[in-house]
């Protein structure tokens, strides 16, 4: 009899373990839900919208003093860190984008088939056609794809070594406009090229100049050497002992001498 009554007793102290246990699990899941569960799941719903509206001037909410709200101080003082560096990039960009679009020089970036993805006023100004009309135009469009030699188009820059590139674009009305174009490569860390920056440069009346000097030189030449000058390459001076009459010539417009006037040559 005693034997069976310590046997019952084992048995009801098990079971009332076993309840003990349960019920505390129980508890334990419950607060654990309420405390901490539920916590970080309203902190990941908060995070996820954040991140879909991207506004990094939000924050989550926090409430008590334990490692739930410490983790909350901190993700506020992460996403505050992330606001003003986003700050300093914009404000970073927008001074280069009012330094390039002061610029006179043609500034522009390009992906490597050619479509326009930047273009400062000084471009858009040369472009031929609407300010408006280089949205999702070609670089081609742009530069003109006619070299010294003929038809051609930009060589494209390697990572170590920029192209210069002389490309002249007919104007609708006929005239002829020579750039020169230094293009600088944009590469991503396997150093496939994924953009290139054009910076143009006029030089027409460059060239221009250059060739009414040449024209000049020719008919030096000539009467240095004692024969009557011979027509040059788009010359119309004449030259009459020793001097070069300025009349409707390259030399003129070269040197902006007055129509009226002579000088020597050389």
């Amino acid at each position: 009899a005693i034997a069976a009554q310590g046997r019952a007793v084992a048995r009801y102290l098990l079971f009332a373990l076993l309840a003990a246990l349960g019920v505390s699990g129980l508890a334990v899941q419950l607060i654990l839900e309420r405390g901490v569960i539920a916590r970080l799941a309203a902190l990941d719903d908060r995070l996820r919208e954040i991140g879909r509206t991207g506004n990094l001037g939000s924050r989550v909410r926090v409430s008590g003093s334990d490692e739930v709200a410490n983790l909350g101080h901190g993700i506020n003082t992460m996403l505050g860190a992330l606001q003003k560096a986003e700050g300093s990039v914009r404000e970073s960009e927008e001074r280069y984008r009012a330094i390039v679009e002061g610029q006179t020089e043609l500034i522009c970036r390009w992906r490597p088939d050619g479509t326009l993805v930047f273009a400062n006023q000084a471009c858009r100004s040369f472009a031929p056609g609407p300010a408006d009309g280089l949205a999702g135009a070609s670089f081609h469009d742009l530069a003109g794809g006619e070299g010294p030699s003929g038809a051609g188009a930009p060589d494209m820059p390697s990572a170590d070594r920029p192209v210069t590139t002389l490309l002249r674009r007919r104007t609708q009305d006929g005239a002829v406009r020579w750039v020169q174009w230094t293009n600088h490569g944009i590469f991503d860390p396997s150093g496939r090229l994924v953009e290139v920056q054009s910076v143009g440069r006029a030089v027409t009346q460059q060239r221009e100049f250059d060739a009414a000097l040449r024209t000049c030189e020719h008919e030096a030449r000539t009467l240095l050497a004692g024969a009557a000058p011979s027509p040059a390459p788009s010359s119309a001076t004449s030259c009459t002992a020793g001097k070069c009459g300025w009349r409707a010539s390259p030399c003129a417009t070269a040197f902006r001498a007055r129509p009226s006037t002579t000088a020597p040559c050389m």
